[in-house]
């Protein structure tokens, strides 16, 4: 018997690991599905949620969040959200899931008066509830972490009061990672950084996340779980349930879990469905 020549044709192998590899993910999402907590919603609350007129202003990390929603509503046919992108009051004469862009990102305060000014601009008195979210890019060592919260309660604030019937809830910052995800490259860089006395992209990671788990302790503090939609929380719980912390920089936080993202920020297949489900499910509890 002539021996068989696994030489033959390199490409036939390539194809086959990635034919294995993707199997594999295939499995792993269909065992994620089967482990979503959306899963516990009962078709009457996912009746209740698609009835109410809620919008929700954000920037990518939210399109992220949008695009796992519209991949667990294709596997659970009682979500029936009519999810549009808009702001336009118009779209609002009926139970409507509305998102849109929202400020600039890297200033935050632009993004609470961007929210505002939506509010005002007749949709207030068109909705049921409505929040807005910040970018991890809004945060860094060097932001005022009193001085946002106390623009952000101020406006939130003032909102409630003009419009008592909306409720508004309120969005912890999303996190990133803190360097598990560098390449060779980068870790070679960041080395030659600290030999330089310059600042690693790892510490400005680190320096940022802390900033991030600041301001969100003031809005749980101020506005309790009732009306908050934890966004930290569900980046930095693994799908087994445990918190994923760090403690560089002299301060125990959370950070986001690794496995949910491709770039250290950005949610990957993974993290917009474990995400997404999190997030369904406060908003069907509300």
């Amino acid at each position: 018997m002539k021996p068989i020549n696994l030489l033959i044709n390199p490409f036939t192998w390539i194809i086959a690991i990635i034919f294995v590899i993707a199997a594999c993910g295939d499995k792993t999402m269909d065992t994620m599905d089967q482990k979503l907590q959306s899963r516990s919603i009962s078709e009457m609350e996912w009746e209740k949620l698609a009835a109410k007129r809620i919008y929700f202003g954000h920037q990518s990390v939210g399109h992220n969040i949008i695009d796992g929603i519209v991949t667990i509503m294709k596997s659970n046919p009682a979500i029936r959200l009519n999810i549009r992108e808009t702001k336009d009051v118009s779209a609002f004469n009926n139970g409507v899931f509305a998102h849109s862009p929202n400020g600039e990102n890297g200033k935050p305060k632009s993004k609470i008066d961007a929210f505002v000014k939506t509010m005002d601009s007749g949709l207030a008195k068109r909705i049921d509830s409505a929040f807005f979210k910040f970018c991890y890019v809004d945060f860094n060592k060097d932001t005022d972490i009193s001085d946002l919260f106390r623009y952000y309660s101020m406006a939130m604030d003032a909102m409630k009061k003009k419009y008592p019937e909306v409720i508004f809830l309120h969005m912890t910052v999303p996190l990133t990672t803190e360097g598990e995800l560098f390449g060779i490259k980068t870790r070679l860089k960041e080395q030659v950084k600290m030999i330089m006395g310059r600042e690693t992209e790892l510490q400005q990671s680190i320096d940022a996340n802390i900033k991030r788990n600041e301001f969100n302790i003031l809005l749980r503090k101020k506005y309790g779980s009732r009306y908050i939609i934890d966004l930290e929380q569900f980046e930095s719980t693994n799908p087994d349930g445990a918190l994923y912390t760090g403690a560089k920089g002299g301060v125990k936080h959370n950070l986001m879990v690794p496995a949910y993202t491709y770039d250290g920020g950005h949610l990957n297949d993974l993290g917009k469905m474990v995400v997404a489900d999190r997030f369904l499910t406060r908003l069907a509890k509300q």
